[in-house]
């Protein structure tokens, strides 16, 4: 089978020239006019115009117009011409394109193309001979490789322009599509199967079929469980927190605590929870008051704030006396379903 090798190209070019003209040239043909005049220019000079003008690439990205010629060019036999011009974008033609068949040209006359324009126009930008290309205030001019051949192009300056924007367009689209979904991957959407958002009444319908009668002080702001395990840890507290509009309420909230009979302890029950979490989540660390780590990581359910926080409490009097002096926490929320303003 055959290997194409394509050419976006002008080789009759020189560092003066550059220097002179608004436009790139190509065989001493300024780059401008309508893809029809300048196809007749080429005419002209020995090529001929074929009605097969099958040339698609980067279609869908930047829509071209072409015109397609054949003849001889340099060393090169046979070669295919498209004369090209951006649909919608410029009215008059800014570039050419040349296929040369890779089965009769090697890789060293190429290699050797690229050491001459060096000559020329000084030092490509690039690695190696495999990205080659030299700007000029005129346009661009490169040489490209790829695992199906090479490229070369010049372009006039305003095709690169139009040409940058819209990769940089697409690139950035791409990154944050991307980016969009990692944020999906680590969104908070709920805590012990009960979505956040939802109803004072169905939570409280669900929690008591997973877990039974709340525990002490419960209301309609929080309904609390002792001694429950989730997740495969067994917590002291759990409490599912509520706000309310007036008419509705909502669990904006939830925080597990594992009381600590000393920092050392707490601090072990800290990173036993950071080691699970950081199994799903990107967690990042920080240091409170006293200097002791804490974390936040996830997303929140409603926008790309951090979706939860763990840290560690430290209780003084009756609480530190006759429960524990040290917790840790594990923090979701509160998230805002209740929109107020003026």
């Amino acid at each position: 089978m055959k290997k194409v090798l394509f050419l976006f190209f002008a080789l009759v070019i020189s560092a003066n020239t550059l220097a002179q003209n608004e436009h790139m040239s190509f065989l001493g043909l300024p780059i401008q006019g309508s893809l029809l005049d300048f196809s007749n220019k080429l005419v002209d000079k020995g090529f001929t115009i074929d009605p097969n003008n099958n040339y698609s690439q980067n279609e869908q990205l930047i829509p071209m117009e072409t015109i397609k010629l054949k003849g001889d060019f340099e060393t090169f036999k046979d070669c295919e011409i498209y004369v090209r011009l951006m649909k919608d974008s410029l009215d008059e033609i800014s570039s050419i394109y040349i296929n040369i068949d890779t089965t009769e040209h090697n890789k060293k006359q190429l290699d050797k193309l690229i050491y001459q324009y060096d000559s020329i126009y000084g030092k490509h930008i690039g690695i190696d001979n495999d990205d080659a290309y030299w700007d000029f205030k005129e346009g661009r001019f490169s040489i490209n490789k790829d695992e199906k051949g090479f490229n070369i192009a010049i372009i006039n300056t305003d095709e690169v322009l139009i040409r940058d924007r819209k990769y940089r367009s697409v690139l950035f689209e791409a990154f944050k599509k991307g980016f969009e979904e990692e944020i999906e991957k680590e969104r908070v959407k709920e805590i012990c199967g009960i979505p956040f958002g939802t109803s004072y009444s169905e939570a409280s319908r669900r929690l008591q079929n997973k877990y039974g009668e709340s525990d002490y002080f419960s209301d309609k702001e929080k309904i609390i469980y002792k001694n429950k395990t989730y997740a495969g840890i067994s917590f002291d507290v759990i409490y599912f927190l509520f706000e309310s509009d007036g008419l509705s309420s909502f669990m904006n909230g939830c925080t597990f605590i594992l009381n600590a009979k000393s920092l050392k302890e707490a601090r072990t029950k800290l990173k036993m929870l950071h080691d699970k979490l950081e199994k799903k989540y990107t967690l990042s660390e920080d240091k409170d008051d006293r200097g002791e780590s804490c974390y936040a990581g996830g997303f929140s359910p409603l926008d790309n704030k951090y979706a939860f926080t763990i840290d560690i409490l430290k209780y003084e009097g009756d609480i530190a006396k006759n429960y524990s002096p040290y917790s840790v926490r594990l923090m979701y929320g509160r998230y805002s379903y209740v929109k107020e303003e003026f």
